[in-house]
């Protein structure tokens, strides 16, 4: 989840999320801290988008495509 304040860094405010080694910066693009406070405030109401993995897509293109030789389960 994203922090509650945009952060200052090298002049442009920035959202932050996670800690330590694990922590990611995006951008708001902006020097002005209330439109950065807005920008992050529509930031922080999207959906999360987890990333998809290969080993989480195959089988559910495995089930939409028929293969009737199952050379899809081969590979």
């Amino acid at each position: 989840m994203w922090n509650d304040q945009p952060v200052l860094y090298r002049g442009k405010y920035y959202a932050v999320t996670g800690s330590g080694n694990d922590k990611r910066r995006r951008s708001l693009g902006t020097a002005k801290l209330d439109l950065a406070r807005s920008r992050l405030a529509d930031l922080r109401s999207m959906p999360d988008k987890s990333p998809l993995l290969v080993g989480d897509i195959l089988p559910l293109y495995r089930q939409h495509k028929e293969d009737s030789r199952d050379r899809l389960k081969y590979m």
